[in-house]
């Protein structure tokens, strides 16, 4: 009984260890039968199935994960990388809107411009509350009445101008019926004697400013206690007054005040 493939092939096996293998050893010096039995063998081997390497599978899951990874991390950090970490803030319609910042400091904007100061006059005479009160640039002598109360009941309002724009620190004497009122202011730019030698309509003196104390230039229209302090600090900061007009120098009289008064007073 000639020996089966499976026979030989371990033969020729164990005698090639014995051996080693060298280039004679080639298919064509084997004997017929040991040749087809080593091609028998082969195709035996080739119809098994051939196992997968479980090593080299995990390796190439894990390199493709990490490519994804690096493609996601990728694409959402490269706008704020390029962009320098700040994103654009979006209007609601869709385009870009101007980015916020805060002005450096010293550009802060200046005063407003042609805003005016508020007026302070006294209220004396026959009103409810007799008084300084303060009110907008342009308000009437009216408009300080109802400041101060109103006028009282036995109050003489027609010789006093409610319609007049108030002066700053001039003081406002409401008469009572029987009173003599107070003198009527004159037209600005009227005619008078700039001078001021003569006597003031009426018959009464001129006021020497020169001479003139703080109860005497509170007499004149429109001149308060304020405003008369403010004639003698000017009087004893600069000297006598050379003439009616450099009232004008002094703080709180202005074109409308001077020509209230200038009919009334002189300089000596």
């Amino acid at each position: 009984m000639s020996p089966s493939p499976a026979e030989r092939f371990s033969a020729l096996l164990a005698r090639s260890g014995e051996r080693g293998w060298t280039p004679a050893d080639r298919e064509d010096d084997l004997d017929p039968e040991d040749a087809l039995a080593v091609d028998e063998d082969a195709a035996w081997v080739d119809d098994e199935p051939r196992g997968v390497r479980p090593g080299l599978t995990r390796t190439l899951l894990l390199v493709l994960l990490g490519v994804v990874l690096s493609g996601v991390l990728v694409v959402v950090l490269a706008p704020s990388l390029l962009s320098g970490g700040e994103e654009p803030v979006v209007a609601p319609d869709g385009q870009e809107a101007a980015p916020e910042w805060t002005e450096a400091a010293g550009t802060t904007a200046g005063p407003t411009t042609g805003q005016e100061s508020p007026v302070v006059v006294h209220v004396v005479g026959a009103v409810v509350r007799p008084g300084v009160v303060e009110l907008p640039a342009h308000a009437r002598v009216g408009d300080a009445l109802e400041a101060a109360g109103g006028p009282l009941a036995d109050a003489d309002t027609d010789g006093v101008n409610l319609a007049r724009t108030l002066v700053d620190g001039e003081q406002i004497r409401v008469p009572r019926q029987g009173e003599e009122p107070p003198a009527a202011l004159p037209e600005a730019g009227g005619t008078g004697d700039k001078g001021g030698a003569g006597p003031a309509e009426g018959g009464e003196p001129l006021l020497d400013l020169n001479t003139a104390d703080l109860e005497q230039l509170q007499t004149l229209q429109g001149i308060g206690p304020v405003t008369a302090q403010a004639i003698l600090d000017h009087r004893e900061a600069v000297g006598r007054f050379g003439s009616v007009e450099e009232l004008l120098d002094v703080t709180g009289i202005g074109d409308a005040t001077l020509a209230a008064i200038r009919d009334a007073v002189t300089v000596g």
